[in-house]
């Protein structure tokens, strides 16, 4: 096994990781952020809390959707003028994380910045959409 082959396999691995994570934390974050911290936050900073999420949340499901389509041979043409988009509502959430408090601002921020991570990595690479 050559040494592209070794990185190729490795960022997959890392890849699926994080497909798995990413929601993982956002629930996390959520019910964090339901039981304890929505009850003191101010109403702005609960918005832009739960806007957070909820777009790491879409961002996550968009792209399953796109890694789906692309497996069983469908058609995903339309898609490709949304890559810089997708990047830049990833990173937004990331910033929205920020409005949180405590846990579950940590496992927001996780989670949106390896979202941002990963998007802005294929998009530079080419491999995104």
């Amino acid at each position: 096994m050559n040494k592209h082959a070794l990185i190729e396999m490795l960022a997959r691995i890392v890849a699926l990781t994080a497909s798995v994570i990413i929601p993982c934390f956002c629930v996390i974050a959520y019910r964090g952020w339901l039981r304890r911290l929505r009850p003191i936050l101010p109403a702005w900073r609960n918005f832009l809390g739960a806007g957070s999420i909820g777009l790491t949340l879409v961002t996550w499901l968009g792209i399953s959707y796109v890694a789906f389509a692309i497996s069983t041979h469908r058609r995903t043409d339309y898609i490709s003028n949304a890559e810089p988009l997708v990047v830049l509502v990833s990173a937004v959430a990331t910033v929205l994380s920020l409005t949180l408090k405590g846990h579950p601002r940590i496992w927001a921020f996780i989670a949106a910045a390896l979202m941002t991570g990963l998007l802005t990595m294929s998009y530079l690479s080419g491999a995104l959409l």
